[in-house]
């Protein structure tokens, strides 16, 4: 369910936020998904819609250079980029984090890797119903200090995931949209501009040899 406050608070933050520049149709719908999903305080949407969103950017910027799409998966296309230079280290080694500890994690629901890093103190125990204090004194006795994986208790990963999310699909938003945007900027505007003027040029050449037929059988 959509919680008014949270929703009100995130479209503070995100209403002052400069749309990316020059985004293609194909890229500006995932986009706006992604913002509108993050806008309604929906975490897990907005976590997957991220993932999508970066995956589109990348193949979008490859679009823009080469004029084709590219087939394969996330990894594949981050690596064609940084082969042809249209990503440098720094934006290389965000892209892999981001795939290796988001994307892949959460497109493939990979509930224990994602909780991976929490545990729970406890022990299981059976009730003897004819002794349970003595159940409970020897459970007790054999209590760890250290904590238990989550993956031996599928209802705790799933409210864990759930904490976990609420904590951090807002600033991992901002963070994408930070990249998305500087992305934008440096690939989109002079690719986009450069193909509307060579589109441009074509209908105008088109549009003169119709005008000159006209004439001419005139």
């Amino acid at each position: 369910m959509v919680d008014n406050e949270i929703m009100k608070e995130n479209y503070k933050i995100l209403s002052s936020l400069p749309e990316p520049p020059s985004m293609e149709p194909r890229f500006r719908h995932i986009y706006e998904d992604t913002f509108k999903v993050t806008q309604l305080g929906l975490p897990n949407a907005s976590l997957i819609m991220q993932c999508v969103l970066m995956e589109a950017l990348m193949k979008e910027i490859i679009y823009s250079k080469e004029g084709h799409d590219i087939k394969g998966g996330f990894g594949k296309v981050i690596r064609w980029c940084k082969e042809n230079e249209y990503i440098d280290n720094v934006d290389f080694d965000f892209l892999v984090r981001f795939k290796d500890e988001l994307r892949n994690l959460y497109i493939h629901s990979d509930f224990d890797e994602i909780t991976k890093d929490y545990g729970i103190l406890g022990v299981e125990f059976n009730l003897d119903k004819n002794d349970l204090v003595g159940s409970i004194l020897r459970a007790r006795d054999k209590l760890k200090v250290a904590p238990e994986p989550l993956n031996r208790y599928r209802p705790v990963i799933d409210m864990t995931k759930v904490a976990m999310d609420k904590d951090r699909y807002f600033a991992q938003f901002l963070a994408t949209y930070r990249f998305v945007y500087l992305m934008a900027e440096k690939h989109f505007v002079k690719e986009y501009q450069y193909n509307n003027c060579k589109t441009i040029n074509i209908l105008s050449i088109c549009v003169a040899i119709i005008l000159w037929v006209s004439l001419f059988r005139w």
